[in-house]
């Protein structure tokens, strides 16, 4: 949710000129937090939030955080640490 907010912000906003996106721990995962989809009470409906494509969209919220990056029109760094995935 909150990469895909932060790269709809980036899109319009003209005055960035780079981006630079990092993790926080011993690796880096370039969009999905694999235990937060996966919480045992939560799980379901985290899928189901990230699978739902609403009306008259195109993409649901795990397309939009991969394919959202590539519209912001400045350069986009990954400040990677440990293990890369995504």
């Amino acid at each position: 949710r909150e990469l895909a907010q932060a790269a709809r912000a980036l899109i319009t906003d003209r005055s960035v000129r780079a981006v630079v996106v990092h993790g926080n721990g011993r690796a880096f995962c370039a969009g999905l937090d694999v235990k937060s989809v996966m919480h045992p009470t939560k799980a379901r409906a985290n899928i189901e939030e990230l699978l739902h494509r609403p009306e008259g969209s195109a993409s649901n919220l795990a397309q939009d955080v991969g394919y959202l990056w590539r519209l912001i029109p400045a350069p986009v760094i990954a400040s990677v640490h440990g293990v890369c995935l995504g």
